[in-house]
This record gives structure tokens, sequence and C-alpha cells, in this order.
């Protein structure tokens, strides 16, 4: 169904009120005036007719003419006066009916509204003292009066609609612009619309229309990255689960392999290496539940961290003290520097991320060669600087190696370096691996004030 536009609206709303007004305007001039003028007519009437009576009464007889002709040069239409008996004395010649002066003996007045054809008169009949009075007045100029407002009102009629039609089209084209511009606004992708000078309610009303859509679409793009990174998330999620799944498989499967042996051997020492082989594999399965529930909270923001002001150096010493009693042949240069720095950071996770660096470094060093470590103040950081000789990293792996389960050779389960990176985003830090000719190098950037 087609809607009608504004300008046929306000059209037909205008002429319909025009209309309104006008039928109004014609019931009052034709039934309410000329019944308002008749009433005032007939008042001035009837005090014209009292006060010729009152000079009648209160002079004699031989003025009564003079005084008749004086008062109706004064005053508009026609009297006539008679005695009680009907006979005319002044003003006619003719004599009243029987049955008009029985009427008047016991009403004493009578209006009655004379029409001829050619000619409409209000008449006064009335019964004073020793006097009959009739009073004649015409209700021409009236009549022509009605006739020359109504014909005025129904030129102004037509004006005013044609006016209105001008009006109308002005105003709805000033509306329906703007109007215009909001819906063109809506269907861009423009988040500001040009040109749109106006200083009332339209431009009220596009401020709060940009804004919103300016909100919209922001809560569209947020909610688009929302759900890229739940569908990232979900993919991850099942990733995860696949990797630890593959994970325990195989040391699962050496248990069952193992506790088989063990039924089927009769010798002591088969059965205590296949025990000490669940052990250890066992004790895999335990590191890697481990990792996973480190790795889990750090993603989760839900682990406990307890900064502390630490001593660089001593923390290194510590790591590199535990680690050099369990690996006796590696060599690990410390290059200390004069002043000692202290940072705010969890003892244990600073630990954790020190050693998980270390033994990556050390397990995949080139044979006899020393680690090395270094650390500096670099403007508000700390940077530590762990470098091992080795075959370099392929450039392909380097942005994948702390992905959760990402593994450059089968050792280990490739959570190492993810929970190291989670750990140094917990505390406002930062991991970077290097290539270089000889070797690789792992610096760890830590927040410092």
């Amino acid at each position: 169904m087609r809607t009608m536009s504004i300008f046929y609206k306000q059209l037909l709303f205008i002429i319909f009120t025009m209309l309104f007004v006008f039928l109004i305007l014609v019931i009052s001039q034709n039934l309410i005036l000329p019944r308002l003028y008749k009433n005032n007519l007939t008042t001035t009437m009837q005090n014209h007719i009292q006060e010729l009576n009152e000079a009648m009464i209160t002079n004699s007889e031989e003025d009564h003419e003079l005084i008749y002709l004086d008062f109706i040069r004064n005053i508009e239409g026609r009297i006539s006066i008679y005695d009680t008996l009907g006979s005319p004395l002044y003003g006619t010649s003719v004599q009243l009916p029987i049955s008009l002066l029985i009427n008047l003996n016991s009403d004493l007045i009578s209006i009655n509204e004379i029409e001829t054809s050619t000619l409409q008169s209000i008449q006064i009949i009335e019964l004073k003292d020793n006097y009959i009075y009739i009073y004649t007045q015409s209700l021409d100029g009236l009549n022509k009066t009605l006739s020359i407002v109504n014909t005025l009102s129904l030129y102004t009629l037509i004006f005013g609609i044609i006016i209105s039609i001008i009006m109308a089209l002005l105003i709805s084209k000033r509306l329906t612009f703007p109007i215009k511009q909001l819906i063109s606004f809506s269907e861009s992708e423009d988040i500001r619309i040009e040109n749109f000078h106006r200083k009332d309610e339209f431009n009220t009303l596009m401020v709060a229309f940009s804004n919103m859509k300016k909100h919209l679409q922001q809560n569209i793009q947020a909610l688009k990255i929302e759900l890229e990174k739940e569908k990232k998330q979900d993919v991850l999620s099942k990733t995860f689960i696949a990797n630890v799944s593959h994970e325990i498989r195989t040391p699962l499967a050496v248990i069952q392999s193992a506790i088989e042996m063990v039924t089927m051997t009769h010798e002591e020492s088969k059965k205590i290496e296949y025990f000490n082989m669940i052990q250890n594999q066992i004790s895999m399965i335990e590191r890697l539940s481990q990792d996973i529930l480190i790795l889990s909270k750090l993603q989760s923001h839900t682990m406990n961290l307890n900064p502390e002001p630490l001593s660089i150096s001593k923390v290194i010493q510590e790591v590199t003290h535990e680690l050099m009693m369990v690996y006796k042949e590696v060599e690990i240069k410390d290059h200390k520097i004069k002043t000692d720095i202290v940072i705010e950071y969890d003892h244990i996770r600073l630990k954790q991320v020190i050693t998980n660096i270390l033994i990556n470094a050390i397990k995949f060093r080139s044979a006899q060669t020393p680690i090395e470590i270094k650390y500096q103040i670099e403007k508000k950081y700390v940077e530590i600087s762990i470098y091992n000789q080795s075959n370099p990293l392929l450039d392909e792996d380097i942005p994948h190696l702390m992905d959760p389960f990402y593994k450059v050779q089968s050792d280990g389960f490739g959570l190492g370096l993810s929970i190291v990176k989670n750990i140094m985003k917990s505390h406002q830090g930062d991991i970077q691996i290097r290539n270089y000719q000889k070797g690789v190098e792992v610096t760890l950037r830590f927040k410092y004030e």
C-alpha cells in the first residue's frame, strides 16, 4: 500500500481546516448574525417609540405634528400614529382593522417580519398610552451586507486554498529534504552526514541518529571481533584437546605394554625395569597435567600471583645452581653487571620462566658449547638474554614456537615456551626469539621503573 506524501497530507489538513472554518463562518453569518441584528434593531425601534410617545404625551396637541415631523427626520424607517380606535393621526390615512385592535388590546405590542418579492422589513405595532404606533424599518441593508460578506468569504476561501497549496509545497519541501537526507544517510556506510546546516529539531535528530549509527557500527565491529575470537578459541580448544590426547596416548601405551610384560615375565630384574618404565611414564603424565593446569590458569587469568621485590642476579644464581646439579657437563656463563637490578615479580614464576628457557637452551645447544646469560637495563625495561650455540631455527618455525604443543623436535610436550609467554604477559613483560648465524638468542623483557 502506497503511503501519502507529507505534501498531500499537509494540503488536505489545511484545506479541510479552512473548509471547516468557512462553514462555521457561513453558519454564523446567515443564522446567528441576522438574529442578533434583528434583536438589536427591534430594541432600538422600541426605544424610538418610547421617546416619541413621551414627547407626544408631555406636549400639547398643537405641537404633535411638528414633533412627529422632526422625529421621523432623525430616524431610519417609517412611523405611523393612530388613536386607540384605529383612526390615523400622523404618517398614514389608512384605518386599522378591528382584528388588529383586538390583538393589541390583549398584547400591547406586536413584532412582525414583512417579506415581499423585493423588500424585507421588520415591523413593530405597539399600544402606548392613548396612541398606537406602527414602526416599519427595512432589512435590505442587512441582506446586502450578508451577500457581500458571503461573496468575500468565498473569495477568501479560494485565495486561501491557493496560498495553502503554495505553503504546503514549501513546508513539505523543507520537511522532506532533511528526511530524505536522513534516509540516504541511514542506507550509506558513513557515520557523519555532510552539508547538513540546520538549527532546528532536525539537527538534534541528525546528531542523535549519527551517534546512534556510530555506536551501532562500533558494537557490530566489536561483536564481529568477539565472534572471530570465539571461532578461533573454539578451534584452539579442539586443537588443544587433540594435542593433549595425543601426548597422553604414548605414555599410556607404554604403561599398558609394561604392565603386560610384568605379568608375563618371572625375572625380577625385568620386573624392576618395567616398573621403572611405568613410574617414568606416570611422572611424564603428571608433568604434562601440571603444565596444562598452569597454562590454563595463566590464560584464564585465575592464577594467584604474589609479586615481590626480587634480585635478578640472585634468581639467576638459584636457577643455574639447581640446573648444574642435573646437567653437570653444561657450562653456564653469567655476565653480571655491577649494579644489581631489582624487579617486582612472582618468585616461583620468575624461576619457572628462566628455568624453561635454560632447559631449552641446554637441550638444543651444540655439544661442548656454553650457555651465555646477559642482563641489562634498557629504558623502562630489564632485558635478560640467554644465548646458546646451535643450528639456527627455521624462519617459519619462529612465529609458532610459543603456541601450545608446537614442537620443533619430538622431545617434550611443546608447552614450555607457551607457559613462559603467558607468565611474561601476566607480568606485563615480553619474550623475543632471534636467530643468529651460529645460534639462537631468547630475550626476556621485564617492566622496570
